[in-house]
């Protein structure tokens, strides 16, 4: 089963071609005349230009690309509309007689755009190639009942590796086992293997061994803790203890999902990462260089100390990593204790940065390492997860998605301390509504009014 590119990719696509089309004819331009001042009616034919390679690039089959599709494909199509589009462009200059547009210039123009978008096709290529297989490593798939849908489901799996998923077996009822080396065990099986941080997405095709529904919670909120995405066809969604939001199809396997999250979808995280990667590096390569030296040197005067701090924090699926701010606290053995409002740690100038939230600035670094994204739920303490994770139910699912610099909880009021009674509940309630239901431009949302509050100013800022 072939998966087209969703809207982003060809949007982004478009852009990104735009960007060198224009390119290509500013450097055409250069090479013909030897000058950078346009006149006014090639401005004009520059905008043309750049609109009839959008359309030729559509009737090239441009919004057909899949994600199997291989390179020599990819190049063919980008080589069928450069020539729709280079025809259509000779035949209406020649009806103009008297606009003398060099075939000079028109020359050098279309060997750029074709040298040019095609070394992006060929970067997006393997850009998506090498994050398929690093995709690999993250979706291990198991599927519960043996059965018609159970069969189905497998045949996808195996046959859609390249889209991330790793089929790693069957578990259900052993006189009904397959006779197949693929079979791992029955439901108590299933159950020990939840804490082994083998397993990340669990489909239930047939009712499991036992009636109780007790249990049946239980395994459920194991999942959950683990942050391991639960499905179930059709038939098993009496089981979930939620109105049903969102149903997927599998091989022909109608599987409701008990929570929809758009970042377990390929393409989605795909987008995110790479929109982390061209923010984060924008305000690493252009803000960082001019202010660290300002920010440095106040925090070295002020007090005596390393410049960085840095913090055990647990990112995706409870991993580890290490999360670095600008030191905001004179140095102090009580770093695991969480700041609070007139705390006497926090120096003037750890109270502004705080204030501004200039201090998670060196956060960009993380994004960029992959440990976390621009916009997710906060990273907490480690101690926080141990105690919220035992009383709030839907504090692990949070750990589901990639943590962030600014979340949804924070542009809603819930950042900084949470000491306050139902501050972490409500919290979590914010997290879990955005994952799930993001999208890109919630991300970019998000952003603007975190820049906003920034500028306004936060109560909750300290």
């Amino acid at each position: 089963m072939k998966v087209r590119f969703n809207k982003f990719w060809l949007v982004f696509l478009t852009a990104i071609d735009l960007v060198f089309v224009f390119s290509s004819l500013q450097i055409a331009y250069l090479l013909t005349f030897k000058t950078n001042e346009i006149e006014d009616y090639y401005l004009s034919f520059f905008l043309f230009y750049s609109i009839g390679w959008v359309v030729s690039s559509f009737f090239s089959h441009i919004a057909r690309l899949q994600w199997d599709t291989d390179l020599k494909e990819i190049l063919l199509m980008n080589l069928y509309g450069f020539i729709m589009h280079i025809i259509a462009v000779i035949g209406i200059v020649s009806l103009y007689d008297n606009l003398a547009f060099s075939y000079s210039f028109i020359f050098f123009a279309a060997v750029l755009t074709l040298l040019f978008t095609s070394s992006v096709r060929i970067v997006f290529f393997f850009v998506l190639e090498n994050f398929s297989h690093k995709a690999q490593e993250h979706f291990n798939v198991v599927v519960y009942g043996v059965n018609e849908d159970m069969r189905n489901l497998r045949q996808y799996f195996i046959k859609n590796q390249d889209l991330g998923y790793k089929f790693s077996g069957i578990y259900g009822q052993a006189d009904r086992a397959p006779d197949s080396m693929e079979f791992l065990g029955n439901f108590e099986a299933l159950k020990s293997k939840l804490d082994s941080g083998a397993i990340d997405m669990i489909y239930i095709t047939a009712p499991i061994e036992t009636h109780s529904m007790k249990e049946w919670h239980e395994f459920s909120e194991n999942c959950d803790r683990n942050c391991i995405h639960l499905g179930m066809s059709t038939k098993m969604s009496v089981l979930l203890d939620r109105k049903v939001k969102e149903v997927v199809n599998f091989g022909g396997v109608d599987i409701v999902l008990k929570r929809p999250l758009p970042l377990s979808n390929y393409s989605n995280v795909l987008a995110k990462r790479i929109f982390d990667i061209v923010f984060s590096s924008f305000v690493i390569f252009f803000i960082f260089p001019f202010i660290l030296p300002i920010i440095a040197l106040i925090i070295k005067l002020e007090s005596p100390g390393p410049i960085f701090f840095k913090q055990l924090r647990p990112g995706k699926k409870n991993k580890l990593f290490k999360c670095y701010k600008f030191r905001t606290m004179r140095v102090n053995n009580v770093g695991a204790l969480q700041a609070s409002k007139n705390d006497p740690r926090i120096t003037r100038f750890g109270a502004i940065m705080r204030k501004t939230s200039i201090d998670e600035l060196p956060q960009f670094f993380n994004v960029l390492f992959g440990d976390m994204s621009v916009v997710g739920p906060r990273p907490n303490m480690v101690i926080q997860l141990e105690e919220f994770g035992k009383t709030i139910r839907s504090y692990s699912e949070r750990h589901m998605v990639t943590p962030g610099i600014t979340g949804y909880a924070q542009i809603n009021g819930f950042r900084g301390e949470t000491r306050a009674d139902g501050a972490m509940e409500k919290r979590v309630q914010y997290d879990v509504e955005y994952m799930e239901n993001w999208t890109l431009g919630l991300d970019v949302k998000i952003i603007f009014l975190t820049v906003y509050n920034m500028i306004r100013g936060e109560k909750n800022a300290y």
